[in-house]
């Protein structure tokens, strides 16, 4: 087996995952983790909108915005809580940042798990989704 590729299908790990999830529809996922997605996102935007107005997110945006200043970079990603906007990737990190900021977790852990994924797929909302 040629390195990288895993199983019987061939390919890389990323490309036999891309194969199965190409013909999935909502339909055919099971309930249970349909719920716990919605859990999750909601559970993030909640923590992120509480986590906006912390100093730690303040400055995370006003670095964002410093770094991209004159760079012509249009921002068209909401900031959760403030009223700019920012490039996909950026606003992934001060979105991500806004999250995690209180230390709110959603199911007793360490974790916030739910804050992981969706910050990086929500940091394109409004734009292109990052890299």
């Amino acid at each position: 087996m040629a390195e990288g590729t895993i199983g019987l299908g061939g390919g890389t790990l990323i490309e036999q995952a891309a194969r199965y999830w190409a013909d999935v529809r909502y339909e055919d996922l099971p309930h249970d983790a349909v719920a716990m997605a919605k859990r999750f996102l909601l559970d993030t935007l909640a923590a992120g909108i509480a986590g906006a107005g912390t100093e730690v997110v303040q400055a995370a945006s006003s670095a964002m915005r410093a770094a991209l200043e004159g760079a012509g970079a249009a921002g068209a990603s909401v900031i959760w809580g403030q009223a700019c906007r920012l490039p996909p990737v950026q606003a992934a990190l001060v979105n991500g940042t806004s999250a995690h900021a209180l230390e709110l977790d959603d199911f007793g852990g360490t974790l916030l798990q739910g804050s992981a994924g969706w910050r990086r797929g929500l940091g394109g909302v409004g734009g292109r989704p990052p890299p």
